[in-house]
């Protein structure tokens, strides 16, 4: 069964940490969610996509 997806408060804060350098598992640990939320978060949130990739999702490069 898959968890379900984070709510868009908790992926902007998941997408702040990841953009301040914290690693994608301790940020979550953090945070107190299933890493596994944000995954399943993802695949519809273009943003988190992008701050998963590496990348600043706000950057305007």
């Amino acid at each position: 069964m898959f968890p379900a997806p984070l709510p868009g408060r908790l992926a902007n804060q998941h997408i702040t940490a990841l953009r301040h350098g914290q690693a994608l598992d301790e940020a979550a640990a953090e945070q107190g969610i299933d890493l596994r939320a944000v995954w399943v978060r993802a695949r519809t949130d273009t943003r988190l996509a992008i701050a998963l990739g590496g990348r600043d999702p706000d950057a305007h490069t």
